[in-house]
């Protein structure tokens, strides 16, 4: 594809969708490849890039998935809904443990910070792109996957948006997020372009569905 800036003609690519590689047990420890939990500035944990990412990354949550019946016999706050369901990543579960479970650490941006903006987002995956999907362990391929939808320098904390639904895990925490809109992304044209992009190789059939098992 190319555009017009000026008399220049340039180039612009498509964004390159691509799985995360399966990671790699390390001292018992998993570690994915490009991606590193660590503390937040507010003392908490997140997950932070530690090389340049350039958008269309795709990193699995593999928690559990549930009926929203069952998530309220254990609620906690590494649950929330997308669909029907809903998906707990909580570290402690065996499907978790290790740090394999590393999307469940994706913060939401904090209104109190004004440099945090959103710069991934949960998203279903359509039967197209799952068909090139690595094996990974325990991941459901109903369950939401978090794509990065714009550049990530090294440092970068991975911010996503959960939801609506999470508003009372929010006052649980005792925090607030920024409103999910262009304005609060990180780089609205990326954002955009990749928004774009993702839907132009999907099929515009319904995504890949199924029962929690």
């Amino acid at each position: 594809m190319s555009v017009f800036i000026g008399n220049k003609k340039t180039s612009q690519k498509k964004t390159n969708f691509r799985f995360i590689p399966p990671p790699t047990l390390i001292n018992g420890h998993w570690t994915w490849k490009g991606l590193r939990v660590g503390k937040t500035s507010w003392g908490g944990k997140g997950l932070f890039a530690t090389e340049h990412i350039e958008p269309g990354l795709i990193i699995p949550y593999p928690g559990v998935i549930m009926t929203k019946t069952q998530a309220k016999r254990v609620n906690n706050t590494w649950q929330f809904e997308f669909a029907r369901n809903v998906i707990d990543g909580n570290p402690s579960l065996p499907q978790c443990v290790e740090g394999y479970c590393i999307a469940a650490f994706t913060n939401e941006p904090s209104v109190f910070v004004e440099s945090q903006k959103f710069n991934c987002k949960y998203q279903e995956m359509y039967r197209e792109t799952l068909a090139k999907m690595p094996e990974y362990r325990d991941v459901n391929k109903a369950a939401p996957f978090l794509v990065v939808m714009c550049p990530l320098a090294p440092k970068d904390e991975l911010l996503v948006y959960y939801g609506d639904t999470y508003e009372e895990n929010r006052r649980h925490s005792n925090y607030q997020t920024k409103i999910f809109s262009p304005e609060n992304y990180a780089d609205p044209v990326a954002w955009d372009k990749t928004t774009r992009d993702f839907l132009s190789i999907q099929n515009t059939r319904a995504p890949f569905l199924q029962e929690p098992v």
